[in-house]
């Protein structure tokens, strides 16, 4: 029997009369055994995506001793990712892989495996469902409106993954003017992916607007961008702002008119830069359309919004902020308060600034005898 010592006798007879001798033969009886380390004999593809190729693993033991030869025999659409023909050893495991490439939407029904080996035949279940993936975008429609020519502007797309398996995704190309990071990427079930679209206009001002798509396997998403390049500008009334006299403790309050004169839609930030500029001479003037603006170099100080704690005089700028359409007109109101015990001699010169996503702004402004 099965893991059993024998011990049997080999009888030889010789010329030689009388003579006998006795030999003694030993080995052990063994089989081969088939025992699944896979439940329920199932292969499971579990959920797959159409036109990709699935892999499932089927694991044998060989219980016995002696070597269990199975031959594996498939069904379209199933097949063999190895030999159709595979010896386990005695006391060892092997692992069976097994492929499938869906074609469409379909869930294996009455599909078989069959294992004919040594030690019996074992017909196992295959199981699997092919979905294509699914992924919502959002937003479909990203406008970023009229943008300053040179700037880049950014807003975010999100892509969610709603079906029921990862999958690879990609944006083959673009419209010119237009950047996606990243460009490609996995995503798993369940999860949400966030990019970023930057819009650049290099020197020209024109409308910028056209499709990209997302791809991923068997489907793809359509997205539409649109901008516009155009030309940033403000005017400023009045451009020089003269406060007269300087008196200890004295405030002065004067009107500022702001214009937005080019295609941009501006965000403003607006405050006195902190260094005072002593200038021996005036600024210089440019005339246009029978308007005066100054031009100061300021690019080596630094701003600040509202006024530092020992600076005097004290210029604070009331709203602090503004928002303005193209050709929208809008007033702040720029007030001037100097030090109660200090009087002052000569002219003095500073700035309000006026700060953007798309350019900074210097109104000159000035106190003194």
């Amino acid at each position: 029997s099965w893991k059993t010592l024998h011990t049997t006798l080999l009888y030889v007879e010789t010329e030689k009369r009388g003579f006998l001798k006795y030999f003694f033969a030993r080995g052990t009886c063994a089989v081969s055994k088939y025992k699944s380390l896979t439940d329920n004999n199932i292969i499971d593809f579990g959920t797959c995506i159409v036109g990709k190729t699935s892999i499932a693993t089927f694991n044998v033991l060989n219980e016995g001793l002696f070597d269990l030869k199975v031959d594996l025999s498939t069904e379209f659409p199933i097949e063999n990712v190895d030999e159709s023909t595979v010896t386990i050893a005695g006391q060892t495991s092997s692992e069976l892989k097994f492929k499938w490439v869906p074609h469409n939407l379909v869930r294996l029904q009455n599909n078989y495996v069959i294992l004919d080996t040594n030690a019996g035949k074992f017909k196992l279940e295959v199981r699997g469902t092919s979905v294509y993936p699914k992924l919502q975008v959002s937003p479909r429609i990203i406008d970023f409106g009229v943008c300053a020519v040179g700037q880049i502007y950014t807003k975010s797309l999100t892509i969610q993954n709603v079906g029921y398996c990862g999958t690879e995704w990609s944006i083959p190309a673009l419209p010119n003017g237009y950047e996606v990071v990243p460009m490609s990427g996995t995503i798993d079930k369940d999860e949400t992916v966030i990019v970023d679209v930057n819009f650049e206009i290099g020197k020209i001002k024109k409308q910028f607007s056209g499709d990209f798509v997302i791809e991923t396997l068997g489907k793809y998403i359509t997205v539409s961008v649109s901008g516009v390049g155009g030309v940033p500008g403000l005017k400023f009334n009045p451009s020089f702002l003269d406060f007269g006299k300087r008196e200890k403790g004295k405030r002065s309050s004067q009107a500022l008119e702001i214009k937005n004169i080019g295609d941009v839609p501006m965000h403003l930030r607006l405050g006195q830069i902190l260094q005072d500029v002593f200038s021996e001479s005036k600024p210089s003037a440019t005339t246009t359309d029978n308007e005066t603006s100054y031009n100061l170099d300021f690019d080596m100080l630094s701003s600040s919004f509202g006024p530092a704690k020992n600076q005097w005089p004290r210029v604070k700028v009331q709203p602090n902020s503004l928002i303005l359409n193209a050709k929208q007109t809008g007033a702040v109101t720029v007030t001037i308060l100097f030090h109660p015990d200090r009087e002052g001699n000569g002219v003095h010169e500073t700035a309000i600034e006026a700060l953007s996503n798309e350019g900074s702004w210097k109104i000159p402004l000035k106190w003194g005898d």
